[in-house]
């Protein structure tokens, strides 16, 4: 990417894993998101990953550019990378070539079709991953961690040995985000997540858990039995499966040094930007001279 791209070092790298079909969140909550999602990428020089797809967590994503009304040069200095299977792309033909310059549907006139989304044209730069399955996810997320986690374990990109950190955001999902959640949390080194309460489904499921977890870090009841109840009825899942899920929300629960649960009413969470870099000298175990 550095040397075909000629892109600069990040400073930082944010992922942002999500639901990948719409989803509405409130709109102080919202607004909190995208506006201190772009300051912390401005003041930082991060790159912002996503699944590139025009969809779900995506668009909140890229409706943060849009809202912030800066120039095409400001929003070129923004690095928003999407890494994506090639599989589930539509029309994906048009984009074979080498140093080729193609014409590609906009997601405003194109039909929504869940099974064949479109990219998200707000992203400065697409991978495009290729397992030779057609209309699945799962090529990309396998690439997509262990891209995070050469960057994560000290591999040298350019010059120097400067450690880039990285920070994981959930917002709304599904099992996908909870397995993605617990991999970061549990990982060699291990990544912070911060989850946003509010937004639905996976990412309240954990924050539900790491309010209620007890000293001893168990689920007990009728708290156990109410977060069961939710996987089941909102992932839609048998009970032995959403047992299984429940397990992991509470795995990534437990991890209470890496784990931010960034609630909007909460007056000391109130900057996402501010969140960002709190969970990053927690988690990250930085020296002084890394800090600053």
């Amino acid at each position: 990417m550095e040397k075909v791209w000629n892109l600069p070092k990040p400073k930082l790298v944010i992922t942002i894993h999500g639901g990948v079909t719409n989803f509405g969140v409130p709109d102080k909550l919202g607004k909190c998101f995208r506006e201190g999602l772009l300051k912390a990428a401005q003041t930082t020089g991060a790159w912002i990953i996503t699944s590139g797809i025009d969809s779900g967590v995506v668009r909140h994503v890229a409706q943060a550019l849009d809202e912030a009304g800066i120039s095409a040069r400001m929003r070129s200095q923004i690095l928003l990378i999407g890494i994506a299977p090639w599989g589930l792309v539509r029309r994906r033909d048009k984009l074979i070539g080498h140093n080729a310059h193609v014409t590609y549907e906009h997601p405003s006139y194109c039909n929504h079709n869940k099974h064949h989304p479109v990219l998200n044209d707000r992203h400065s730069y697409f991978l495009l991953v290729d397992n030779g399955t057609i209309g699945r996810y799962g090529a990309d997320i396998i690439l997509r961690k262990r891209f995070e986690d050469y960057i994560a374990q000290k591999v040298t990109l350019r010059v120097g040995n400067e450690r880039t950190p990285i920070i994981c955001l959930t917002v709304e999902g599904g099992l996908c985000t909870i397995n993605s959640a617990l991999q970061y949390l549990k990982g060699i080194p291990p990544i912070p997540v911060i989850v946003f309460e509010g937004t639905g489904r996976a990412s309240d499921f954990i924050a539900y858990a790491e309010k209620h977890l007890n000293s001893k870090g168990n689920l007990e009841e009728p708290y156990h039995s109410h977060l069961l109840n939710n996987v089941t009825k909102k992932l839609n899942y048998n009970h032995t499966k959403a047992e299984e899920i429940v397990s992991l929300i509470i795995q990534c629960a437990k991890h209470h040094d890496l784990l931010t649960i960034y609630r909007a009413n909460d007056d000391e969470n109130k900057d996402v930007d501010q969140v960002i870099l709190r969970a990053l000298l927690k988690g990250q175990n930085l020296t002084l001279i890394e800090q600053v």
